[in-house]
């Protein structure tokens, strides 16, 4: 395991363009750094808050993304993006135990603030 993450403070967050107030993620470079980190190839990597990059960096590195979204228009965005569009759903993180969802590997997320 790394002691040291590869990445400048500047690197950490990121506002993404189009967000609503209050709303940032991480940037692909630190996803990439943690999937790296603590993944393996066809582990599930879940994003709770899934926004805009995660389940993108995730399926980019072989990798099967889950994420929930609660606002449609993020989904549409982030499932027309991705091979599986089923990746996202729109659900609310805050109801977890109402959904069916499978086996989880790795989590990842960046709440709204």
């Amino acid at each position: 395991m790394r002691n040291v993450l590869p990445l400048r403070t500047a690197d950490r967050r990121r506002d993404r363009p189009g967000k609503t107030h209050g709303r940032s993620s991480f940037t692909p470079q630190l996803v990439e750094v943690f999937l790296g980190e603590y993944t393996q190839v066809g582990d599930v990597v879940f994003d709770p808050f899934a926004g805009f990059g995660t389940a993108l960096v995730a399926e980019r590195m072989q990798r099967r993304p889950l994420g929930l979204e609660i606002l449609p228009e993020r989904v549409e965005c982030i499932r027309s993006q991705l091979t599986d569009s089923s990746a996202v759903l729109i659900a609310d993180a805050r109801h977890l135990n109402q959904l069916d969802l499978p086996r989880i590997d790795f989590s990842i997320s960046s709440p709204p603030t």
